[in-house]
Order: C-alpha cells, then sequence, then structure tokens
C-alpha cells in the first residue's frame, strides 16, 4: 500500500472503529471481539484499527486516518513474522491515536480525554529522533519563586517521561553557579529516569537571586564535549532545554 493512493478520496465517518463508546459520530463502536491467546485472551479483532480521538475533530484529523486505515494487512503480516516479540502496534499524528488489533478500550470514559501520544517516548522519538538533552533549573529566589519552581519541576519530569533508551540526558540546577546531576551525560534508561526524578524532586530554591547564566552554559558545554569525547552520547543532534522565568537582559550563549 502506497501513500500516493490514500488521498483520492475523503474518508466516511463511519469506516473506522472508534475506542470510545460514547463519542457517538466518530467512526464505529465494535463489539465483535474475540479472546485471543497471543494477547493473553484479551478480546481483539484482527481485522481492523482502533482509534482515539485525543483533540476536537478537524479537517485534518479526518486526513490522518485516512493515512492509517487499511493498515491492517502490513500490521497482521508482523504479528505473523514477529509473533513472539510482537503484539500491540501503535500509530498517532498530532490529532489521532490507533492501536491495532481492536480491542475493548473499557477504561476510556471521556473523548478526547487527557491522554495524548505526544508526550509517549514512542512518538517523540520517531518525531525528534534521537538526542542529547541537557535540562536546566533555575533556582534563583525572588518573586513567586516557589510556584516557578514547582513549574519547572513540572516541566523536567514531564520531559524525562518522554525519553527513550536511545537518548542520552543530564539535568543542571543554576543560579549563582550550576550543580549537574552528574558530570556526563546518561543513557535515559528507566532506571536511569528514576534516579533523575528523584533528584529533580529535591530540589530547593537557594539563597542567590541572580542566575548566572552564562557561567552555566559554558560548564553544559563543555560537558557535553567530555561526554561525546568519552562516547556517553546519541550520536546525533544536542539540545538545550531551560526551565526559567526568563532573564531580563540579552546575555550571547554561544
Amino acid at each position: 500500500m502506497t501513500l500516493t493512493n490514500l488521498y483520492k478520496s475523503p474518508i466516511m465517518t463511519s469506516n473506522f472503529y472508534r475506542a470510545c463508546k460514547n463519542n457517538v459520530g466518530f467512526g464505529k463502536y465494535n463489539s465483535h471481539l474475540t479472546p485471543d491467546i497471543d494477547f493473553n485472551n484479551v478480546p481483539i479483532n484482527r481485522s481492523n484499527i482502533i482509534f482515539k480521538q485525543f483533540k476536537s475533530i478537524a479537517q485534518n484529523t479526518s486526513d490522518d486516518i485516512y493515512r492509517i486505515n487499511g493498515m491492517e494487512s502490513a500490521w497482521n503480516f508482523n504479528l505473523a513474522s514477529y509473533p513472539n516479540e510482537l503484539a500491540w502496534q501503535y500509530v498517532a499524528t498530532s490529532n489521532i491515536y490507533g492501536i491495532f488489533p481492536n480491542f475493548n478500550w473499557s477504561h476510556v470514559n471521556e473523548c478526547p480525554g487527557s491522554y495524548s501520544p505526544e508526550f509517549r517516548p514512542w512518538f517523540v522519538s520517531a518525531t525528534t529522533g534521537q538526542k542529547n538533552l541537557v535540562l536546566l533549573i533555575d533556582t534563583t529566589s525572588g518573586v513567586n519563586s516557589t510556584d516557578r519552581l514547582n513549574a519547572e519541576i513540572l516541566f523536567v519530569n514531564t520531559i524525562l517521561d518522554t525519553l527513550s533508551s536511545y537518548d542520552y540526558v543530564n539535568i543542571v540546577r543554576y543560579s549563582s553557579f550550576p550543580v549537574m546531576f552528574t558530570n556526563s551525560l546518561i543513557q535515559a534508561t528507566y532506571e536511569n529516569i528514576i534516579l533523575l526524578k528523584q533528584w529533580v524532586n529535591t530540589t530547593t530554591l537557594s539563597n542567590f537571586t541572580t542566575a548566572n547564566v552564562g557561567t552555566t552554559i559554558k560548564a553544559v558545554k563543555q560537558m557535553l564535549s567530555r561526554s561525546i569525547e568519552h562516547g556517553y552520547s546519541s550520536q546525533c543532534h544536542s539540545l538545550i532545554l531551560f526551565a526559567s522565568s526568563g532573564v531580563k537582559n540579552y546575555i550571547k550563549l554561544y
């Protein structure tokens, strides 16, 4: 199946299956499911994909479904080719989320709901590729600094949840001077992410009211160079993300 044939006609809203029974008007709800030994006897249907809408329905939602719908034969081929290694298969765009095979998504109480694949490691890895990532947390004291720090911690934890073992990461607290979790990048394994989150969640405000961003960036660049030189790297692009209330004056970072 080629994508060039997928744009010939618009998809009808009844030509696909939805995850949420109560979301009337968004596809069909399929109750014809059979327990499958390959899926721990979970009732499924290998004939179709199940779609979950996680944003308001728009024209490009239908376009996305039209691109994805009809991939069942390819995904059944995957199951047959890797019976002991492969089970659920996922696909997502910025509007729609699909799972194969179809199953009873009984825990879904509302659509679109709060779940978004855009924050899942498999989605982020596909859209951004493997990367070296350094997250910077501003710990300076000031007006509303406690609320700001809580928002920064939430932000950093959310980003950590998007990483996969293909990524390498480090975290730096900074105010008058930088404090790193470790002196090099580390692989974003499940175990390391737990350790990083524990460290992030113990972050407190410093006694300093001014952030020395220039010194922090210099230390981060040295850490990145050292990590790449010693092989602690994704061998791909490097990113630095600031969690901060901003800087008052322009600073040349590089």
